[in-house]
């Protein structure tokens, strides 16, 4: 590393010039006559060469072909990071250090000059910082807590504590109701919106089992192309189970059990497979870890069948990352070491493809999620995971279609993040970050719109809060998003709504 205290400044050299001396002895003698004032005119009048100060063969002096000096000064030379002006006349780069001996020393500029990598970390791309003139991966960024919002929340009971719940337009008046699935009595609660956010109990479904089942996973979409959105259930049982709920007209009726993989803990209906028909796929914790049932479009489906090669791990996210209108995956995939995840590409057939691993080491487990964090009409990446006894969320930015960046820049939260949502909840433009703690609350991370976060809003709730029992969308109709969220084993339904 140069010393900064140093530098070699051409200026500091001595400089030589020319010495003109003039000759001694007696002076010609001064004639006052007319003759020598004729002689006089005429030595004066023999041309332009008679005047030394014009010569051409003078070395002192520039001729009218030589350039113009491109500097006088330092502040001639300002587009050189050190620049100064040497004695030619021409702007030169320090070869030392800015600030050093004989150096005029420039606002905010502190490296030496030629030699380091980077000069700003502007120059070291997404995820990366310039550290003592090499390009390195920026630290991570402890959140601070955001300023409390203006907002209200509200609170009802549901009949048994829930596993799992959506919002969706269940009844076709365009309004998001309720649904939330109840693993100790074995059914499925329905709550209708009344267009104010206020839900009213409507009935419960109890046709999964005789009593309590393992833990239920639910998801919503149109099953049979009648435009009512139907649900799916899973069971988290050895003996995994898929329930089709079918809607008409806010009636549902309860299909024949479907078999899936052991132990499914998510569900999405998504139509993976590009042929423009819905389709369900499980994600489990036994193989095949993704499970897809193809669909016809009139509420059947084919057996279950693997949906990917490399088996991956739950707390995943279908969602359309390369923007062709056909779900696509983030997984985390099993590893001795940990914290990897795959983006796997839909529509080429029951098999996602995987396209880009990323690694994550900070991470034992997490959840993957996606979205435009930047508004730049490309899918950013995040994970989010316990760390240290806190959380972090790692963003990897959207670089072109089905690309990202090979840096990552990591936010610490003072609560764990266990996964949840990425959606726009407060008024500052860009998708937030809405994530379970596995404590009696849950975590806002406030997105900057530029493809990260910038402070975090901390959310009391009754119960541990789990990604499952997050869901975000505008129950009240005022235009803006509201969460609803429940804690394991708590009855209790919690609002937020912002103003």
């Amino acid at each position: 590393m140069p010393d900064l205290n140093k530098r070699i400044d051409p200026l500091g050299f001595p400089i030589l010039g020319l010495i003109t001396f003039a000759a001694c002895g007696p002076g010609a003698p001064q004639d006052s006559g007319t003759e020598g004032t004729s002689a006089g005119t005429e030595s004066t009048s023999a041309g332009p060469t008679s005047d030394p100060t014009s010569d051409p063969t003078d070395p002192t002096r520039p001729t009218t072909t030589e350039p113009m000096p491109e500097c006088e000064s330092y502040d001639d030379c300002d587009h050189l990071y050190c620049g100064y002006c040497s004695s030619e006349g021409v702007c030169e780069e320090s070869v030392g250090c800015c600030g050093g001996y004989g150096a005029q020393i420039p606002a905010s500029k502190w490296r030496c000059s030629p030699g380091y990598d980077c000069y700003s970390d502007e120059e070291c791309g997404f995820g990366y910082a310039c550290i003592s003139g090499e390009c390195g991966e920026s630290p991570a960024i402890p959140l601070p807590g955001c300023d409390p919002p203006d907002g209200f929340g509200s609170e009802w009971n549901l009949s048994n504590a829930p596993s799992a719940f959506i919002l969706a337009d269940l009844d076709g008046d365009t309004d998001l109701d309720f649904a939330a699935a109840l693993p100790a009595s074995g059914m499925i609660e329905i709550g209708f919106n009344d267009g104010n956010g206020n839900f009213n109990l409507a009935g419960a479904f109890v046709n999964f089992a005789e009593g309590p089942t393992g833990e239920l996973a639910l998801a919503a979409g149109d099953l049979d192309n009648d435009g009512d959105i139907d649900l799916a259930v899973t069971r988290r049982e050895a003996n995994g189970v898929l329930h089709l709920l079918f809607n008409d007209g806010a009636v549902f009726t309860v299909g024949e059990p479907r078999p899936t993989a052991p132990f499914p803990v998510q569900v999405f209906i998504s139509d993976i497979n590009g042929d423009g028909l819905p389709d369900v796929a499980t994600v489990s914790e036994a193989e095949p870890r993704l499970g897809i049932q193809l669909g016809d479009g009139n509420g059947q489906f084919s057996p279950e069948q693997p949906g990917t090669v490399v088996p991956i791990e739950t707390r995943a996210w279908v969602g359309d990352f390369s923007l062709d209108g056909v779900p696509d995956l983030l997984a985390p995939i099993p590893s001795d070491a940990g914290g990897i995840f795959v983006a796997f590409v839909g529509g080429k057939g029951p098999f996602l493809e995987p396209l880009r691993q990323f690694n994550a080491p900070e991470a034992a487990s997490m959840a993957v999620l996606g979205a435009d964090l930047d508004f730049q009409m490309l899918t950013d990446v995040v994970a989010v995971h316990a760390h240290e006894g806190a959380g972090m969320a790692q963003v990897w930015a959207g670089t072109e279609l089905n690309q990202w960046s090979n840096g990552r820049q990591r936010y610490i939260t003072t609560r764990p993040l266990l996964g949840g949502a990425l959606a726009e909840f407060d008024a500052v433009p860009g998708p937030d970050l809405i994530s379970a703690t596995d404590q009696s609350n849950f975590v806002v991370l406030a997105g900057d719109g530029k493809g990260g976060f910038t402070c975090e809003h901390i959310f009391d709730i009754v119960g541990p809060s789990s990604p499952a029992l997050i869901a975000v969308g505008d129950v009240d109709n005022d235009g803006r998003n509201d969460i609803v969220a429940g804690g394991s084993g708590s009855l209790t339904v919690s609002i937020t709504h912002l103003f």
